[in-house]
Protein backbone atom coordinates (compact mmCIF):
# COMPACT_ATOMS: atom_id res chain seq x y z
CA UNK A 1 0.00 0.00 0.00
CA UNK A 2 3.02 2.81 0.87
CA UNK A 3 4.29 2.04 -2.86
CA UNK A 4 1.24 3.17 -3.87
CA UNK A 5 0.86 6.17 -2.27
CA UNK A 6 4.37 6.99 -3.25
CA UNK A 7 3.91 6.89 -7.18
CA UNK A 8 0.85 8.53 -6.76
CA UNK A 9 2.73 11.62 -5.51
CA UNK A 10 5.39 11.16 -7.38
CA UNK A 11 3.31 11.39 -10.40
CA UNK A 12 1.79 14.55 -8.64
CA UNK A 13 5.35 16.00 -8.32
CA UNK A 14 6.65 14.61 -11.78
CA UNK A 15 3.49 16.82 -13.08
CA UNK A 16 3.94 19.76 -11.13
CA UNK A 17 7.72 19.49 -12.94
CA UNK A 18 6.76 19.59 -15.89
CA UNK A 19 4.37 23.11 -15.73
CA UNK A 20 7.02 24.47 -14.35
CA UNK A 21 9.57 23.67 -16.84
CA UNK A 22 6.94 24.83 -19.53
CA UNK A 23 6.24 28.06 -17.85
CA UNK A 24 9.15 31.07 -18.35
CA UNK A 25 10.59 31.77 -15.00
CA UNK A 26 9.96 35.95 -16.74
CA UNK A 27 6.15 35.43 -16.79
CA UNK A 28 5.76 33.66 -12.71
CA UNK A 29 3.77 36.34 -10.27
CA UNK A 30 6.59 36.12 -8.36
CA UNK A 31 8.79 37.26 -10.45
CA UNK A 32 6.47 40.25 -11.96
CA UNK A 33 5.99 41.12 -8.54
CA UNK A 34 9.59 41.11 -7.83
CA UNK A 35 10.40 43.30 -11.51
CA UNK A 36 7.95 45.62 -10.37
CA UNK A 37 9.82 46.38 -6.97
CA UNK A 38 13.31 46.77 -9.02
CA UNK A 39 11.43 49.35 -11.21
CA UNK A 40 10.04 51.14 -8.34
CA UNK A 41 13.33 51.21 -6.39
CA UNK A 42 15.54 52.18 -9.23
CA UNK A 43 12.85 55.50 -9.96
CA UNK A 44 13.13 56.23 -6.29
CA UNK A 45 16.94 55.91 -6.40
CA UNK A 46 16.80 58.54 -9.54
CA UNK A 47 13.93 60.94 -8.00
CA UNK A 48 16.22 62.41 -5.48
CA UNK A 49 13.39 65.08 -5.44
CA UNK A 50 10.78 63.01 -3.98
CA UNK A 51 13.07 60.85 -1.57
CA UNK A 52 16.55 61.77 -0.37
CA UNK A 53 18.12 58.38 -0.81
CA UNK A 54 20.89 58.18 -1.93
CA UNK A 55 22.88 55.04 -1.57
CA UNK A 56 21.46 51.55 -3.26
CA UNK A 57 22.27 49.63 -0.15
CA UNK A 58 19.00 51.44 1.41
CA UNK A 59 16.92 51.66 -1.61
CA UNK A 60 17.60 47.53 -1.75
CA UNK A 61 16.70 47.33 1.68
CA UNK A 62 13.33 49.60 1.87
CA UNK A 63 11.76 47.92 -1.41
CA UNK A 64 12.69 44.32 -0.82
CA UNK A 65 15.09 43.77 -3.59
CA UNK A 66 18.73 41.92 -3.91
CA UNK A 67 21.42 44.83 -4.01
CA UNK A 68 23.11 42.80 -6.00
CA UNK A 69 20.71 43.08 -8.89
CA UNK A 70 19.83 46.23 -7.99
CA UNK A 71 23.24 47.50 -8.46
CA UNK A 72 23.22 45.09 -12.03
CA UNK A 73 20.43 47.23 -13.57
CA UNK A 74 22.00 50.84 -11.98
CA UNK A 75 25.11 49.79 -14.03
CA UNK A 76 22.78 48.73 -17.40
CA UNK A 77 22.27 44.65 -17.05
CA UNK A 78 18.61 43.63 -18.41
CA UNK A 79 16.23 41.58 -16.91
CA UNK A 80 15.26 37.86 -17.35
CA UNK A 81 12.71 38.77 -19.61
CA UNK A 82 14.70 40.95 -22.18
CA UNK A 83 17.48 38.88 -22.35
CA UNK A 84 16.50 36.72 -25.32
CA UNK A 85 15.81 33.55 -23.19
CA UNK A 86 17.37 30.81 -21.99
CA UNK A 87 20.27 29.00 -23.64
CA UNK A 88 19.75 30.97 -27.21
CA UNK A 89 22.95 30.90 -29.56
CA UNK A 90 21.37 30.94 -32.72
CA UNK A 91 19.95 33.69 -34.09
CA UNK A 92 16.18 33.82 -36.00
CA UNK A 93 17.94 33.17 -39.45
CA UNK A 94 20.25 30.32 -38.49
CA UNK A 95 17.39 28.97 -36.21
CA UNK A 96 15.15 28.67 -39.41
CA UNK A 97 18.09 27.49 -41.54
CA UNK A 98 18.47 24.57 -39.39
CA UNK A 99 14.74 24.04 -38.97
CA UNK A 100 14.87 23.46 -43.16
CA UNK A 101 17.96 21.26 -42.91
CA UNK A 102 15.89 18.75 -40.70
CA UNK A 103 13.00 19.37 -42.61
CA UNK A 104 14.77 18.40 -45.39
CA UNK A 105 16.67 15.45 -43.95
CA UNK A 106 13.16 14.22 -42.73
CA UNK A 107 11.61 14.29 -46.33
CA UNK A 108 14.96 12.25 -47.40
CA UNK A 109 16.82 14.51 -49.29
CA UNK A 110 20.16 15.02 -49.00
CA UNK A 111 21.67 18.48 -47.77
CA UNK A 112 23.82 18.80 -49.92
Amino acid sequence: MPKAMRQTSRRQVEELARRLRKMPKYKTKLYLEKEARMQEALKAYHDLSETEITSLWIVAGVFDVSYTTLYGREQGAKPLSENGGHNTRLNKAQEMSLIWYMDIAIEGFPAS
